[in-house]
């Protein structure tokens, strides 16, 4: 089995020698890629000619296609000369680049099953009686959604076994790991707390369907024309399979404004799904595509198209409603065929089975051995349970506010922030980006550096990852290792470049899951050669006998991939030493920062907000560090 490095890309428009340029560089920088997934509108609109000739050279392989591309139909037909391409090649258009045709699944080379539905959804067109497989139709219809759920990917009972490889098969059953589609199934948009107000994609309920069948690990639109990536949601009947959904921005997109981030680079192993639950990420949701109907169940696929072709659709936004919504029909009978993978019973669910965990007296589970429930700190009840996670943020406890979790649209280091200091960041990888921080430790803009700040800009950094997770240990297992490598790669780069001045890094990292969350970062700070690592160590050690603090040295094998259960705080020495602090209670987030501050003598710069400086002087510092470090910057 392995683990196969991706890069989801949104709609092209034609600008096939740019992009493909593009990806050539990408691959070689962050690399190596298996392969690339365009979503959307590959061809550039019927009405823009100003790409014909590039669409000429692409059908004629005259153009240079450094990786396999699987391209799907987005919002417009195809152009003529690509369908008859198609018809003669059967979905091959040129060396490496690849049509996945309109409603199908797909299995690469190492397994990857892909699952498309291309073309946009209009409900006056949805019953039409066209051919579901018609390049020229612009829309998908109930023909092409329904060819694509008789897939026996999709609907394992209609592969009819009649074989012991075939029964074999349809027992080891793992549904989809991509899927793509150009419109938004409705209650996608349901239970999330990061989606843009002002995002309007088009939705169609009809996808649901696609997606309950499908369970994809990761599913891509570029619809919306924007980039935004919702928290991951989990199937229970299915030992908490995880599903990423992310809407990508346009690589063609033309104007004079921001453009959209195009590109989602992820890491997705081929291995067999665990045989046992695994925990959902900090930041999870419920499942919304589990949400109850006011009927008590939703409809199936062939259920809304018989109400939909008899214009009796219901009020979608009521399974959005109620505390009850996300939860599954209490006392639900599986499908014939399933087996509990625990007990191998065949009368109930996973998430039902009696040998998984015990009920409260309640009815609720009892959760597994050291959960903490993030909301209110029991350990009786899973999150989805809690009453005050249910009351929500102005509910009041004990006196206190209940803090509710933080969104990425509100979370100071998440690029999709407003307010964020974008004029501090001084690189952006594929999983990370490097920023400076607001009020450094080193003092800057001024003649007076104390013998301690001789890196350009000041040298203190953060290296955050893009995408938002309260800490490194809250990041999925087939996720984290790019985004470890990535972190590595910084480290490495600011060591050589602090070098050049007479430098060395010291990072420290503080790893705490709270009801109110976070984003996971690393603080670098550069440190004067004249201080030994030993004379390091003992400054934190001595800070730490001050305040409770107590170290011991972590081996190399305990902090693989950065990944630990329990709260902690790390430092990592100049010497590769690292020093771990596992938290008990309260711990003072700016221990790192004072203890470095007590060794350089810097105690009146300890508290970052006293050190705060203008945009204008943050803007020269983050230019000063830019310069300096643009040898070692691997990002350019």
């Amino acid at each position: 089995m392995a683990t196969l490095k991706v890069l989801a890309i949104g709609a092209v428009l034609g600008s096939f020698k740019s992009f493909f340029s593009k990806v050539k560089a990408f691959d070689q920088k962050h690399g190596k890629f298996e392969m690339v997934i365009a979503t959307g509108d590959f061809f550039a609109p019927e009405d823009d000619t100003s790409k014909e000739e590039e669409l000429i050279e692409l059908l004629e392989d005259k153009l240079e296609v450094p990786l396999q591309v699987y391209i799907m139909q987005g919002q417009n037909a195809f152009p003529k000369a690509v369908i008859e391409k198609v018809e003669k090649t059967g979905g091959t258009l040129c060396n490496n680049v690849f049509l996945l045709g309109r409603a199908g699944v797909f299995s690469t080379a190492h397994g990857l099953k892909i699952a498309c539905l291309g073309g946009a959804y209009a409900p006056e067109k949805f019953y039409d009686k066209a051919n579901g497989a018609d390049l020229s139709n612009p829309y998908f219809t109930s023909a092409s959604l329904k060819q694509l759920l008789n897939q026996p990917a999709l609907n394992p009972s209609a592969s009819n076994p009649n074989s012991l490889a075939a029964m074999k098969a349809l027992t080891s059953f793992q549904y989809i790991d991509i899927l793509l589609t150009q419109t938004w199934p409705t209650s996608i948009a349901a239970d999330t707390t990061t989606m843009p107000p002002d995002l309007q994609p088009e939705l169609a309920p009809q996808l649901d369907e696609l997606v309950k069948k499908a369970k994809p690990r990761y599913f891509f639109t570029s619809g919306a024309g924007r980039f935004w990536e919702r928290e991951p949601f989990y199937w229970p009947e299915e030992n908490n399979r995880l599903t990423r959904f992310v809407t990508l921005g346009a690589f063609g997109a033309t104007g004079t404004g921001k453009k959209e981030r195009w590109y989602y680079a992820f890491s997705i192993s081929t291995a067999p799904p665990p045989a046992t639950p695994i925990p959902p990420p900090a930041n999870a949701t419920r499942n919304p595509f589990l949400a109850d109907s006011s009927e008590g169940h939703k409809r199936t696929f062939d259920q809304t198209i018989e109400q939909g072709e008899s214009g009796t659709f219901g009020n979608v936004e009521k399974r959005f409603k109620g505390a009850d919504a996300g939860k599954a029909p209490p006392n639900e009978k599986p499908h014939e065929g399933y087996v509990c993978r625990i007990c191998k019973g065949t009368d109930h669910f996973i998430r039902d089975c009696p040998q998984k965990n015990p009920l409260n007296a309640d009815g609720t589970r009892k959760p597994r051995e050291g959960y903490v429930c993030r909301a209110c700190g029991s350990d009786q009840h899973y999150i989805k349970d809690c009453a005050v996670a249910q009351a929500g943020p102005k509910e009041v406890v004990r006196g206190r506010g209940v803090q509710r979790e933080i969104r990425p649209d509100e979370c100071w280091f998440c690029l999709s922030n407003p307010n964020l200091a974008k004029h501090l960041i001084v690189a952006i990888g594929t999983e990370c980006y490097l920023t400076l921080p607001k009020g450094q430790l080193p003092p800057t803009q001024t003649s007076d550096t104390r013998g301690v700040a001789p890196v350009p800009g000041g040298g203190h950094v953060l290296i955050i990852p893009v995408s938002h997770y309260p800490t490194f240990s809250s990041i999925p297992e087939d996720l984290a290792p790019p985004i470890s490598a990535e972190v590595e790669q910084f480290k490495s780069a600011l060591r050589k470049f602090y070098a050049k001045y007479s430098a060395q890094p010291v990072s420290f990292e503080v790893s705490r899951l709270t009801a109110k969350g976070g984003h996971a970062h690393v603080q670098v700070i550069p440190v004067p050669n004249k201080f030994t690592s030993e004379q390091i160590e003992n400054a934190f050690r001595s800070f730490g006998q001050h305040t409770g603090v107590e170290f011991e040295v972590e081996e190399e094998t305990e902090g693989t991939n950065m990944r630990r259960t329990e709260n902690y705080f790390r430092v990592e020495l100049p010497n590769g030493r690292k020093l771990i602090h596992l938290m008990k209670g309260s711990f003072d987030l700016q221990f790192g920062r004072i203890a470095l501050g007590n060794l350089m003598r810097l105690q009146d710069r300890v508290d970052w907000k006293t050190c705060a400086l203008s945009d204008e002087e943050e803007k020269t510092d983050a230019q000063e560090f830019k310069k300096a470090f643009a040898e070692f910057d691997f990002t350019q």
